[in-house]
């Protein structure tokens, strides 16, 4: 996150079009409650403002998992998907000697030394 007040989206499959917005020191974030696709969840933060949510550092990770806490609280979402700000380019292979694993951030910087997989994701260079 920036020392700007930036606005990051997430967008929750199988959501409805209902918004969560929440503000941290370093960002505000908005959680859209409304199922889309990706290119789709990334044009409308940017049609907003903003992009899909980074986690470039530990304190971004931890507050986005706070943000996420705070709405599954109020909302049904605990076993919801969000989409974040990284794709993997079609003409890209799954680099799993990279901390991104061959992966780009959507917005600037593209790169990132911090990574915290879940599970490995698959490997492929002919899917975006």
């Amino acid at each position: 996150m920036r020392v700007l007040i930036l606005m990051l989206c997430c967008f929750v499959a199988g959501g409805t079009d209902r918004v969560i917005t929440t503000c941290t020191a370093e960002a505000c974030l908005t959680l859209h409650l409304e199922e889309k696709h990706f290119e789709k969840a990334s044009e409308g933060c940017i049609n907003n403002g903003g992009n899909l949510v980074t986690m470039r550092n530990e304190n971004e990770l931890q507050s986005i998992k706070s943000v996420l806490s705070a709405a599954a609280g109020e909302n049904d979402i605990r076993n919801s998907k969000v989409w974040i700000g990284l794709e993997l380019l079609k003409s890209n292979c799954t680099d799993f000697t990279k901390e991104l694993r061959g992966f780009r951030w959507t917005s600037e910087p593209t790169d990132s030394k911090y990574s915290y997989w879940n599970k490995k994701p698959l490997s492929t260079c002919t899917e975006k």
